[in-house]
């Protein structure tokens, strides 16, 4: 096991259930669907599939739906374009006679574009500038150029486009998450808390009791974190808009602070983009991209993301085991006990600290310790300690299979599906000779549990106790 946990985007390249039970042998907790391609049959399909992969092999997944937000893209070309610097380009709803267009998908939102504006097209990878926008059509200038393909994503310079939330699409995308019970669902282009508000609202209507995912990929999102990070249940650090939107310089900086205020909340932090991005093509990826990594788990996130690299890269597993292998050669050499000054505001964090004391505090047992049990109702608990980063496993029971799922992102934590009733000291024995039977310990071992006064109420935990095994 290792504690980081990985993310991977689901494509043509990893539909199969061959490729996904590869994915699911090689430690990947989380599948993303990326809604802004394919069609609902298609994610509903391989959603099966994933699901069906991971009951037959025995272990715990989340499916995180992806929704496009308030974005705006290329819309689908014939055939990719080459643009060259210096040409002229419109911007419109179809071609024109004898000039080069690319079509929009919201065209109507470019509307407020003025001269002299710059566009971004595809991470940045494209750069034009604004000549004329006027009678539907966009006139702009490449000052950057490349090849132009399909659905890729459009970010201004400056303007503040006003655009809702949510589109239509992302309305028939939330009822189709709620019929297949998603456990995470990603909000591009998050600008405050208002934004996560109005999720939450239609999720609501629909009975979807998902968590919420709020992708930080604009200026405004950094302005506004502390409200975002107060109202979602996760972050995701997506570092290719992000990459736009501010001067390549100051990404690493947002990466790193944000993963600490994540950390510091209790909430799930996914850091994303271009992680391994020359595996798309590649066997192998570049050094800087394993230091990348490196850098992120140093940090302490909890999940890294592939997103390209298997959705259509042409070395999906490889990727994935790429991944793995630097988690696992780092994650026993990160000291992350100088990083836990985090302030205690209840009852529950002050029990927690408890816990983690036993093995990492000044008065530290002597005895070896050989991991947490924490019981939770919400999975919040197990967050808790998780957040702290220790270096033994947390190994979370829970009633609710929706929790077991969602704990499948979070640092460290072994999440299973318990039916645990009322505390007795025959349950708690009961507990213990299911995890010896689950193989993560063995008899005598020593371990810390962390319950609740009265078992199955969420935020009444009062117990740190330490437990040998029978």
């Amino acid at each position: 096991m290792f504690r980081t946990k990985i993310v991977v985007t689901v494509g043509p390249a990893c539909e199969s259930p061959v490729m996904i039970r590869r994915f699911l042998r090689s430690g990947v907790s989380v599948f993303r669907f990326n809604m802004k391609h394919n069609t609902q049959t298609w994610h509903s399909r391989v959603m099966g599939i994933v699901r069906q992969e991971a009951k037959e092999l025995g272990v715990p997944v989340a499916i995180l739906m992806d929704l496009q937000g308030p974005e705006i893209r290329i819309g689908q070309l014939e055939e990719k374009i080459r643009l060259t610097k210096g040409e002229e380009v419109f911007f419109g709803k179809k071609a024109q006679k004898d000039k080069k267009t690319v079509t929009v998908d919201n065209l109507k939102l470019l509307s407020s574009l003025p001269v002299g504006e710059k566009v971004f097209i595809d991470d940045g990878r494209l750069e034009m500038r604004v000549l004329e926008n006027k009678n539907g059509w966009i006139r702009v200038k490449v000052l950057k150029g490349g090849i132009l393909s399909s659905r890729k994503g459009i970010n201004f310079s400056s303007i503040q486009v006003a655009i809702p939330t949510l589109f239509a699409k992302d309305f028939e995308n939330i009822s189709m998450a709620a019929k297949e019970d998603v456990d995470f669902i990603a909000l591009s282009f998050v600008r405050d808390r208002k934004d996560i508000q109005r999720l939450k609202k239609e999720m609501a209507s629909k009975n979807l009791e998902a968590q919420i995912i709020a992708k930080i990929e604009t200026e405004k999102s950094l302005l506004h974190f502390e409200e975002i990070l107060e109202a979602t249940d996760g972050v995701m650090v997506a570092r290719g808009d992000l990459g736009v939107e501010l001067p390549l310089e100051q990404v690493p900086f947002w990466q790193k602070k944000i993963i600490r205020l994540c950390r510091e909340a209790g909430k799930p932090v996914i850091t994303a983009t271009e992680m391994l991005q020359s595996m798309v093509e590649s066997s192998r990826p570049t050094r800087a991209e394993v230091s990348d990594v490196a850098n992120a788990i140093y940090d302490g996130t909890d999940a890294l993301m592939l997103s390209a690299e298997t959705a259509t890269g042409e070395f999906p597993h490889e990727a994935v085991e790429m991944m793995a292998k630097t988690a696992r050669f780092l994650e026993d050499k990160v000291d992350f006990t100088k990083r836990n000054n985090f302030r205690l505001r209840s009852q529950s964090e002050v029990v927690v600290k408890g816990a983690y004391d036993f093995i990492h505090g000044e008065f530290r047992m002597r005895e070896p310790i050989k991991g947490f049990v924490i019981l939770t109702e919400s999975g919040r608990t197990a967050r808790l300690l998780a957040r702290m980063r220790p270096n033994l496993p947390v190994f979370a029971l829970t009633r609710s299979r929706k929790t077991r799922d969602q704990l499948a992102l979070s640092w460290g934590v072994v999440p299973f599906y318990y039916p645990f009733k009322k505390k007795s000291e025959e349950s708690i024995q009961a507990i213990l000779q299911f995890l010896k039977d689950e193989k993560m310990v063995k008899k005598d071992d020593l371990v810390v549990m962390v319950y609740g006064q009265v078992w199955g109420e969420p935020g009444l935990i009062s117990t740190a106790r330490l437990q040998p095994v029978p």
